[in-house]
């Protein structure tokens, strides 16, 4: 499992997490700080859809809060599907 502010975004903090462990964690708890990307922009679709294509890796849950933005969270969710979910204070995952 990872923990972190992920700023600019979750692909070095996994990287980092295989080297370390020798394998994908199980769960990554952070933001991904992409609340300010524009989503008229096309170079705010190829940021996250890169990002979501990297994490497809593995079978990694990456549970995420607000600074990730609405735009950034509901384009990863196409991507990554239930392995992307909400968190926000309060909230409790059992693993």
């Amino acid at each position: 499992m990872g923990r972190a502010s992920t700023r600019p975004t979750v692909t070095p903090i996994t990287a980092a997490a295989k080297k370390h462990l020798g394998r994908l964690p199980d769960a990554v708890f952070g933001g991904f700080h992409l609340f300010q990307l524009d989503p008229e922009d096309p170079a705010s679709h190829a940021l996250v859809d890169s990002i979501g294509h990297q994490l497809l890796e593995g079978n990694t849950v990456y549970y995420t809060g607000h600074c990730t933005g609405d735009y950034a969270y509901n384009r990863l969710n196409m991507i990554l599907g239930d392995r992307l979910r909400l968190m926000g204070g309060g909230c409790v995952e059992e693993l």
